[in-house]
């Protein structure tokens, strides 16, 4: 690496260069995009997910009725 002292932050963007990327770098990126395969989450964990979290908004909404 270059002496990194001597670099003038105002055109330190100048010393950037272009590089080639390889053929069908696209397609293959798609390709993987594709392949990839979803999240699924099983019903009773969904389930037991959505009662947690029905269940922690109700506490709160309880403790700010009584608060008050």
């Amino acid at each position: 690496m270059k002496n990194m002292k001597n670099i003038d932050p105002t055109n330190v963007l100048d010393n950037i260069q272009k590089v080639d990327v390889p053929e069908f770098m696209l397609t293959r990126i798609y390709a993987k995009i594709d392949n990839l395969k979803e999240v699924q989450i099983k019903p009773s964990i969904a389930w037991s997910l959505l009662g947690t979290f029905s269940l922690v908004v109700l506490i709160n909404a309880f403790v700010m009725i009584k608060s008050n």
